[in-house]
Order: C-alpha cells, then structure tokens, then sequence
C-alpha cells in the first residue's frame, strides 16, 4: 500500500492509493480547509496558501537595535525589496521554480515558489535611516538601530511674584 501523491499539473495532489480511507481523509482535509483558512484568510502564514508564502523570520529585541533575520533560501538578494512604509518594515521578492525535466513526475514538493511579502511593525523609537541589512546563506539579516533618547535637561524656571 502506497501513501505516496501525485500533483497534477493544476497543483492539486492525487492519491495513488485506491483505499477508501484517501477519500475520507480528502474529505476532512476539505471540511478543515473551509473551517480553518476561511475565516484566517488575511493571515500571513510561512507555508503556502493558494500561492502565496511568506518567509519565516526571527525578530529580536535589545537595548540599542532590532534584529531581524528572515529565511529566504533560493531568492537572489538584488530581487527583493526592502521598505519601511508606515512604521513598518516591508520585505517582498521573488523564488523562481528551477526547471525541471519533462519526463519526472512531481511526487511531493513541499518548497514554495513564487512572490512573497513579509510586512513586520517597527517600534517607535528605531533610526530608519541607519539600517544595516545584508543576506548570506539564504537568511536575510537587518539591524535597525533605535534613536538614542535626548539627555535629560535640567532647566530652573523662575516663578514671578
């Protein structure tokens, strides 16, 4: 018994196992899609959903910067687009699919492909003009530094009488 599937070439995954099980489990995965991502459709989630992904990131926080780091393997770093736009940090860009063989059957592809964009709130109090970002290996780093507070004045003022 094989529980191996096939994708078709509409992206749509075909058993290869006749068992009754696969169309109940196709059933349910059906009833849990319109249950689940329905209502969660304006989500960004890091798997693919109709085509679209998003790249899982890892955000820290420390006394004088935000790190960042996101994962993007297989996307060239002269395609992506980083912005800051409202208080947020936009990264959006491209993985192109390789070309494959005619002759081979795709029997499972869990990487994504496609445009992707990952929109992460700011704080208030970060430097936008003093971002460092750099990508290696498949991770894109950012550190963007928080403004340094104003030293506290102290001023006496005089109270007329």
């Amino acid at each position: 018994m094989s529980f191996l599937h096939r994708q078709t070439r509409q992206g749509e995954v075909e058993p290869t196992d006749p068992s009754p099980w696969v169309g109940l489990r196709q059933e349910i995965g059906k009833f849990l899609e319109g249950v689940v991502r329905e209502p969660l459709e304006g989500v960004a989630w890091p798997f693919r959903a109709h085509g679209k992904w998003s790249p899982p990131v890892e955000i820290l926080d420390s006394d004088d910067a935000v790190l960042i780091r996101a994962e993007v393997p297989g996307v060239d770093p002269a395609g992506m687009d980083v912005t800051i736009a409202d208080g947020r940090l936009v990264i959006a860009g491209h993985k192109s699919q390789p070309d494959r063989p005619e002759a081979c059957e795709v029997c499972r592809c869990e990487v994504c492909y496609g445009a992707f964009r990952r929109s992460i709130p700011l704080p208030d109090d970060v430097d936008i003009e003093g971002i460092d970002a750099s990508c290696r290996h498949g991770v894109l780093s950012l550190r963007v530094p928080k403004q340094r507070p104003a030293a506290a004045q102290k001023v006496h003022v005089k109270v007329a009488t």
